[in-house]
């Protein structure tokens, strides 16, 4: 009778064990649904903080905030720079805002750029939701002009031609400025 007694005390105990053990782990579960997963490229994109002008933008990546500057374009000067605000970079700076602020974007790389620039930015395309590319649409509509650093050809540089010369063609945005 005694080891009856003891084996069924020990297997209400084991029992017991195996349901804190699925709470546990169910409440585990569940708590890592809710929590953020930092994203990658692949995923659903990065989160812009915030932009700082048409070319340069600010995403989160985890915890960290880091800073992008656009692949390809350059966007007129703002009050902000050193060299005071250059004709439509008000303008510019707002589309930027318009298009990518508080919304995911995913950067791509380019193997014949360098990962970052002198400022420690992130040098990437940026995508859009849309799945727009951002600098070939900056640069159609007028915001942006084509950029090649160095001389160093990239991988869009024939599409961003293109489309400044379609803007510039007609006088759209900052091909408009005097």
């Amino acid at each position: 009778m005694k080891i009856r007694s003891s084996f069924i005390k020990y297997f209400f105990l084991a029992l017991l064990l195996v349901v804190i053990l699925y709470i546990d782990y169910f409440d585990l579960v569940n708590n890592k649904a809710d929590e953020e997963v930092p994203l990658s490229a692949d995923e659903e994109g990065y989160l812009v903080s915030s932009v700082v002008d048409g070319d340069t933008l600010v995403v989160l990546v985890g915890d960290t905030k880091e800073t992008v500057r656009v692949l390809g374009i350059d966007t007129p000067e703002t009050k902000y720079s050193e060299r005071g605000e250059e004709c439509y970079g008000t303008e510019a700076t707002d589309e930027a805002r318009r298009l990518l602020s508080g919304r995911r974007v995913v950067l791509t790389t380019d193997d014949t750029q360098a990962d970052r620039d002198s400022y420690d930015r992130l040098l990437r395309y940026v995508t859009l939701p849309d799945g727009g590319d951002y600098g070939e649409v900056m640069i159609h509509e007028g915001f942006a002009e084509e950029y090649t650093f160095k001389g160093i050809s990239y991988q869009k540089q024939k599409m961003y031609q293109d489309a400044e010369n379609s803007a510039r063609a007609i006088g759209l945005g900052l091909w408009g400025c005097e």
